[in-house]
């Protein structure tokens, strides 16, 4: 190949040819490859023995009788108590903690809607799709 040399001076009669290399034939062998055999056996199992279980994790709870119930002592303890509940239920109605949240009882149902459908044009039968993707939010195809 002969040197090239650039310069200022334009000669539109002149050409430069600079050959590819990237279109060039790569040397290829033909290779195998063999694993080593994978040796299996068959084995049978049988057990002849059962056994049932049960587990309490707690232990139960008798329900105390209502006669048992003293009205003093509850009226004692709501008087004792009423002021602080009283006073966080206060501050609780002030508090700006939830301003702008609205509870959803039932859980959203989202649906998939047909936007868009890709087809392909009267002039192009001979094309194939061998793959189609999307990015997260679902905003971006790409079929290749």
């Amino acid at each position: 190949m002969a040197a090239i040399t650039f310069s200022d001076f334009v000669n539109e009669f002149q050409n430069i040819n600079i050959e590819s290399i990237w279109k060039q034939a790569k040397p290829t062998k033909e290779n195998s490859c063999q694993s080593d055999p994978v040796f299996k056996s068959a084995q049978n199992t049988q057990t002849i023995e059962s056994e049932n279980q049960h587990i309490q994790t707690e232990p139960e709870i008798k329900i105390q009788e209502s006669a048992k119930f003293n009205p003093k002592t509850l009226h004692d303890f709501l008087n004792r108590v009423e002021s602080s509940v009283s006073a966080e239920l206060m501050a609780n109605i002030r508090s700006h903690a939830f301003d702008g949240h609205s509870v959803q009882w039932e859980d959203e149902v989202e649906t998939v809607q047909n936007i868009h459908t890709l087809t392909i044009s009267e002039n192009e039968d001979e094309l194939l799709c061998s793959d189609i993707g999307w990015n997260s939010t679902g905003s971006v195809i790409h079929v290749s």
